[in-house]
């Protein structure tokens, strides 16, 4: 993942950015289920203005979407923003700075639901 392409949600008056963020992530998923992982070339998303403050938490108006350039162009290719295209601003693809430090994020299932385990 060499290249990122960033997706701003534009101001929308009729609908608050979570749902627009939302619908964004739904097509990207789905284009992503479409496409296969061998044409996609690893792509993976974050979310640059993510917030968790107490009681508000919040993805942020923009997506940063990463892979290899050859990834990213296929995944353009498709056409996969099709009616929020009025309502997102994209850049082109950029290359990752040199700079830039990597994370490895893994989901933890914490094991506190004593009903579930009884179950198990």
């Amino acid at each position: 993942m060499d290249h990122f392409v960033d997706i701003h949600l534009l101001p929308d008056p009729e609908l608050p950015a979570h749902v627009l963020m939302g619908a964004l992530y739904v097509k990207l998923h789905r284009a992503l289920v479409i496409g296969g992982e061998g044409d996609a070339g690893g792509i993976a998303i974050s979310f640059p203005g993510y917030s968790v403050r107490p009681g508000a938490i919040n993805l942020g108006r923009s997506m940063r979407v990463l892979g290899s350039q050859p990834g990213l162009q296929a995944l353009a290719g498709t056409g996969w923003l099709g009616s929020l295209r009025d309502q997102v601003s994209i850049n082109t693809a950029a290359a990752v700075p040199s700079t830039a430090t990597h994370r490895s994020l893994r989901r933890v299932q914490a094991k506190s639901n004593p009903e579930r385990l009884r179950r198990r």
